[in-house]
């Protein structure tokens, strides 16, 4: 968090993830039923993450991704999903 011009600024800095896009994984790998399980857990855990806010010193704001979509959800090498692309714009 920064403050510019009496303006606060929040950063969101992610890791790189080599699988790329749910979007993209889905389109060269197979999942069972099992691992679609897997996928759709660890993105619900995300949002609401995202969903609740944290109060206290090293609190964060309620956040409303309002762009939730495959190619905004990032596959990590491990099968789990991360939420991505919280842009403004």
């Amino acid at each position: 968090m920064t403050s510019r011009n009496s303006s606060t600024q929040l950063w969101l800095i992610t890791h790189y993830h080599d699988n790329g896009s749910l979007y993209d994984y889905l389109q060269r790998t197979t999942v069972d039923p099992e691992g679609c399980l897997q996928l759709a857990v660890s993105i619900i855990c995300g949002l609401v993450h995202l969903h609740v806010e944290i109060f206290g010193t090293q609190g964060k704001p309620a956040i409303a991704h309002r762009d939730l979509k495959s190619r905004n959800i990032l596959v990590k090498s491990n099968a789990q999903c991360c939420i991505a692309d919280l842009g403004m714009g």
